[in-house]
């Protein structure tokens, strides 16, 4: 005798709530490193401009005035984006799954479940090393768009995150 397939329709109040969820933040050093990369960006802008000014010998008053507005604007703009978005990232773990949030204006929460977990990985840029900060790479069954990049990470918490998953998902430790 085959067995019945049963697939209850579950009641919208027995759903778990996100927003529940008491999400850890970043390290403090990763506002800074947002600020650094928000100043390189500024620099380059502010390079451009300069290039061009010199170059096309546009020295003209309200073109000089427009350009440095512009740029104050655009200076402002990167400062106060990289130190509120710190604000809005933060990350989760639990029995089954990890979860990172992240997002001021647009805000993103992504629910990754261990089992469909393939590798996790520790990285660092220059800069993060210069920061001592860390970023973990999960890589999932689903494919790239799926996969969750957790930046600002101190380096022992990192590796006890990854430690975690690896033991919650059968990984070896090699990996």
């Amino acid at each position: 005798m085959d067995p019945v397939f049963h697939n209850p329709v579950l009641d919208r109040e027995d759903l778990p709530s996100l927003d529940e969820i008491k999400f850890e933040k970043l390290s403090e050093a990763f506002r800074t490193l947002s600020l650094l990369r928000a100043g390189f960006t500024f620099f380059f802008f502010l390079l451009t401009f300069v290039l061009v000014v010199i170059i096309g010998g546009l020295w003209q008053f309200y073109i000089l005035i427009s350009g440095l507005i512009g740029l104050l604007l655009l200076l402002i703009f990167l400062m106060l984006r990289a130190w509120k978005l710190y604000d809005f990232k933060g990350y989760a773990l639990r029995e089954h799954d990890i979860i990172y949030t992240t997002g001021w204006f647009w805000k993103r929460k992504v629910v990754v479940p261990f089992n469909r977990i393939q590798h996790v990985e520790i990285r660092r840029g220059p800069l993060e090393e210069l920061l001592r900060l860390r970023r973990l790479q999960i890589y999932t069954a689903g494919g790239s768009a799926s996969d969750l990049n957790i930046p600002g990470l101190e380096p022992d918490l990192a590796e006890q995150i990854r430690f975690y998953i690896s033991v919650k998902t059968g990984l070896d430790e090699e990996e």
